[in-house]
């Protein structure tokens, strides 16, 4: 399924024609609590932006999305960085809901998050402030589909170890989770041509 949804991702991107100026992953989305691959994330790392199409088992119109930004993953307590790191404020998290982003999501499907955005971000509910997506290729990268806020509202005021546990009452059962981790800076360089 894999290389399947990659190469038709590619394809549905239109990457033939600037991938070698695009940093891509692919990665399993992980059902917070059986850990169970129930889809996939892809994401494209441009110069200003950040682009990602999801395959899941939750229908488009079920579902919500997330982008957990770690803007400086480094200052994480583990790698890659969990859910409490967002309360460490020398990681320069933040937590933005996609469908309300500015550069909102196109008619191909494609979700998409610039640089500086922040303006649909839960962290003020949290009593935290919104950092927004600082630099695209240093940052960690976390893409949340979640069937309700709710549920991730609930995850999140627990404070617990991470994504997985402790979702009581099926709460968090729809809850997957992708991990974006940036890649090293010869990887990145070599990608983008420079």
């Amino acid at each position: 399924m894999r290389k399947i949804f990659i190469m038709l991702a590619a394809t549905g991107l239109g990457l033939s024609s600037f991938s070698h100026a695009a940093d891509l992953t692919v990665q399993p989305l992980r059902n917070s609590e059986s850990s169970q691959i129930e889809g996939y994330s892809m994401l494209v790392r441009k110069d200003e932006s950040l682009l990602t199409r999801i395959e899941s088992s939750l229908a488009p119109t079920d579902r919500e999305v997330w982008w957990l930004v770690f803007n400086n993953p480094s200052a994480c307590a583990t790698r890659p960085c969990k859910l409490t790191d967002i309360y460490r404020t020398d990681t320069g998290a933040d937590l933005i809901r996609a469908r309300d982003e500015a550069a909102g999501k196109d008619g191909s499907g494609n979700i998409c998050l610039s640089m500086g955005s922040g303006g649909s971000s839960m962290m003020p509910d949290l009593g935290l402030g919104a950092a927004g997506l600082a630099n695209v290729h240093a940052a960690e990268v976390q893409v949340i589909v979640t069937s309700s806020s709710p549920g991730l509202r609930s995850l999140i005021s627990r404070r617990n170890g991470g994504f997985a546990g402790n979702c009581g009452g099926g709460q968090c059962s729809a809850l997957l989770v992708a991990v974006h981790v940036p890649r090293s800076p010869q990887i990145i360089a070599a990608n983008l041509g420079r």
